[in-house]
């Protein structure tokens, strides 16, 4: 017996004895570089074969590196941040159906390109390779209404996550094809997001990306408040011809009865009738 398992562990260490060999000959002559300071990517044919079969593994591997590129202070920088998608992108070509990939690469890329475009090709790319993933088409209905600005499409995407869920056996979460349809009937809400977010801030486990959503509820409410003082900064010019000074003088002239809180631990305040923010 102990023989037989010095034999199957003398096997298993000569077969990743192999494997290790071949991907040192191969992937040095087949790396090639992405725009960023000493980041290097293979491609992906010759990946696959010098891994020979254990794509899994591979992927792992490159998944570590996403993590440890994302947890290095030095690329907290959009512009080099921002390449954390062919990154993603080679991991889940090595490995279409690792869910977790596409999500957590949807989400930070999200808030690295303005565009949204790098992030929405992930997520789709999600949404085409695991089917079964609620989650997936729901942070697409997230960045094509958040992110991009198309309430319209968010609507598609929210709903198929709704049906995807029921089919997956997750009734409760029907609640996202009444959101679709809530979208359509009223593309100007800009409330329509904040219980969206605040839902995804409490349901994520894991912290890195409950961080995010953190940062995109309070960026909903930002906006909320812009478009509130707006409004009343302008009612207020109509009652009195002329903008407040301070904002104080809304809530002193009983056009407003509070000064919404800044979601970020600034202040907001007033300049040429526009809200700004102001750090503390």
């Amino acid at each position: 017996m102990k023989r037989a398992g010095l034999l199957i562990g003398l096997i298993i260490i000569f077969m990743m004895g192999t494997i290790w060999i071949r991907v040192e000959m191969l992937l040095p002559k087949v790396k090639t570089e992405v725009p960023t300071e000493g980041f290097i990517l293979p491609k992906l044919e010759l990946t696959k074969a010098a891994s020979v079969g254990y794509y899994e593994l591979l992927s792992d591997f490159y998944w570590l590196k996403a993590i440890q590129y994302f947890g290095d202070e030095r690329n907290y920088h959009t512009d080099r941040l921002k390449h954390l998608f062919p990154l993603v992108n080679l991991i889940t070509d090595i490995s279409p159906l690792f869910e977790y990939a596409y999500r957590f690469g949807g989400v930070t890329i999200s808030l690295l390109d303005t565009n949204g475009d790098l992030a929405k090709t992930i997520l789709i790319k999600g949404v085409q390779n695991t089917p079964d993933s609620w989650r997936i088409p729901y942070l697409l209905g997230y960045i094509e209404y958040y992110v991009l600005n198309n309430p319209k499409m968010a609507s598609v995407f929210y709903d198929l996550a709704g049906v995807v869920a029921v089919r997956m056996g997750e009734p409760e979460m029907i609640w996202l094809r009444n959101l679709a349809e809530k979208i359509l009937l009223d593309l100007e809400d800009t409330d329509v997001m904040i219980p969206v977010l605040e839902k995804m801030y409490r349901e994520e486990k894991d912290p890195v990306l409950k961080e995010k959503y953190f940062t995109r509820f309070r960026m909903a409410l930002q906006r909320r408040d812009f478009k509130f003082l707006t409004k009343k900064i302008e009612e207020f010019k109509k009652m009195y011809g002329r903008y407040p000074s301070k904002l104080e003088e809304l809530v002193e002239k009983s056009v407003i009865s509070i000064i919404p809180v800044e979601p970020f631990n600034g202040r907001y305040d007033i300049m040429d009738g526009k809200i700004v923010v102001v750090p503390k």
